[in-house]
């Protein structure tokens, strides 16, 4: 469109995304260049991943999700307090709420911690899976980021 409201194209395009489908808005504007202050075309960029309404869970509102994965994470080695992400797990969470298609993402570059944290993915409990107000159950991807303050 020529202004901030979406046309009734754009409209449709939304209305038709559907959970897990990945869109992309790309926003361009004119601004003024900072130095010469002749106008010029910039853009931005905003990306998101249609979920589910009600979001996949871990079942263990207790407190007990954070304690399963402690255990394994001290396992890991200490790390450089400059090091932030230590690795990077993906899973998806299918509609019966469990754990499946885990990778590792980013790896921590060293295959026995790669290993043990995958482990821990596979490993996990199942969760109450994602779904919406009328009960349809979603796949939803996650990815686990494990950094020097845990997870």
């Amino acid at each position: 469109g020529r202004d901030i409201n979406l046309s009734a194209a754009q409209q449709s395009l939304l209305t038709a995304a559907t959970v897990g489908d990945r869109v992309t808005i790309r926003l361009d504007y004119i601004k003024n260049n900072p130095v010469t202050q002749a106008k010029q075309v910039d853009h931005l960029e905003y990306a998101f991943t249609v979920v589910p309404e009600i979001t996949a869970a871990s079942t263990s509102a207790d407190g007990s999700f954070k304690q399963y994965f402690s255990g394994y994470l001290k396992q890991l080695p200490k790390y450089d307090d400059k090091v932030s992400t230590i690795a990077s797990l993906s899973f998806i969470v299918d509609e019966d709420g469990k754990v499946t298609g885990a990778s590792v993402a980013v790896s921590s570059g060293d295959a026995k911690i790669d290993g043990l944290l995958l482990n821990a993915v596979r490993s996990m409990p199942k969760w109450n899976p994602g779904h919406d107000r009328k009960g349809k159950r979603y796949r939803q991807a996650f990815l686990f980021e494990v950094v020097n303050a845990g997870c």
